[in-house]
């Protein structure tokens, strides 16, 4: 079920949300979007850019800012069609969807965008305070792995049951808080599909694996995937 929402503007910002945001809410952020951005954190990573930011009474949240990448994000890196939901939104809502179904992600604050026929677009989301990614951990504190890997799988394993294609599910885009809960990130482009789940099984198989052997990772992550999870 995903939350109701409202979406209201905000100084030609378009905010939505399912929180009751105050103006001092919605001009923090309205700065930080307008912020200078820094790449996804970690080699694993997306090619979205993001910020931190403590909003009142809410916490510490991150704001994600949707780019391209490739050939195309070296002509047009910032700007998208607007053509039903926007990628914030969409994602927001992949999120609220998630926590639903007991998959483990950042808590959805809020989405934005700014323009009309094309226009950028923004994600907010309650920040994992003091993580490590499942890469980092995996090559920097081996006696923490098997529990965040074991919190994980059946993650990923409702994943599959809900027939939901996350399209870039790797180490890097799994979060691991200090006390080993993991939280999966980037459902951006994040999809239904009608595909057997022993499809969508060895589909994530090979993305997994293929981001382990791409990056060095430790080959025990590969083999967990096989004995494990499947």
């Amino acid at each position: 079920m995903i939350s109701d929402y409202r979406i209201i503007v905000y100084k030609q910002f378009h905010v939505g949300s399912a929180r009751c945001l105050s103006d001092r809410h919605l001009e923090m952020l309205t700065r930080a979007f307008d912020r200078p951005r820094g790449q996804a954190e970690h080699a694993l990573g997306g090619r979205s850019a993001i910020s931190r930011i403590s909003l009142d009474g809410i916490g510490p949240a991150v704001v994600k800012y949707y780019t391209r990448g490739g050939i195309l994000g070296s002509i047009n890196r910032r700007f998208y069609l607007k053509a039903g939901r926007t990628r914030g939104e969409i994602e927001w809502r992949f999120l609220n969807r998630m926590r639903h179904i007991g998959v483990r992600a950042p808590e959805p604050i809020a989405f934005a965008w700014y323009g009309r026929m094309v226009y950028r677009g923004w994600l907010v989301t309650r920040e994992i305070t003091d993580h490590l990614t499942l890469a980092q951990l995996s090559r920097s504190q081996g006696n923490r792995i098997d529990r965040a890997l074991k919190d994980l799988a059946p993650q990923i394993q409702r994943l599959i049951a809900n027939r939901i294609h996350h399209v870039d599910l790797h180490p890097g885009n799994v979060l691991v808080d200090p006390t080993g809960y993991t939280y999966i990130i980037d459902f951006d482009k994040c999809r239904f599909t009608n595909k057997s789940t022993a499809m969508l099984k060895s589909i994530y198989t090979r993305r997994w694996n293929r981001a382990i052997v791409k990056h060095g990772l430790p080959p025990e992550l590969i083999k967990w995937f096989d004995r494990q999870l499947f």
